[in-house]
């Protein structure tokens, strides 16, 4: 592990964040605008970030707010369906969770925050979540 003061060659920052970055697919389906009473399905595409050993991703709110699925997608083929758990609209963030936690799921030892605003809601969004569920 590296102290705050020595600096972490970039390659080797992506070989260790890589495995935590997983795609997300959703399905959110819907009344038709164009034809009342007829049910249209959509899809959505995004990415997430794997924050805990246990299964907990964050990603944008606007991708899971109003989803019916969610699929996760990770680096090695597998796929694994999701619940969301919180979103914070405003911050656009969101905490979901795996409903099944693969044997080989790679956490990270920390997870890194960049400073802003937002970032503070999300904290407690996560801190006040995770608490809460376990």
């Amino acid at each position: 592990m590296h102290s705050v003061a020595e600096a972490i060659p970039l390659s080797n920052l992506f070989k260790q964040v890589r495995p935590t970055v997983v795609v997300i697919q959703t399905i959110e389906r819907g009344i038709s605008i164009e034809k009342p009473g007829e049910t249209v399905t959509s899809g959505g595409l995004g990415s997430g970030v794997v924050i805990s050993k246990d299964g907990y991703i964050m990603t944008a709110a606007h991708l899971v707010h109003v989803a019916d699925a969610v699929a996760v997608h990770f680096a090695d083929g597998t796929q694994v369906d999701a619940d969301v758990i919180s979103s914070a609209e405003l911050a656009d963030v969101a905490l979901i969770k795996l409903q099944t936690v693969p044997k080989n799921l790679r956490g990270p030892n920390s997870v890194i925050l960049i400073r802003c605003r937002s970032a503070m809601k999300y904290l407690w969004l996560v801190r006040h979540t995770v608490l809460h569920t376990h």
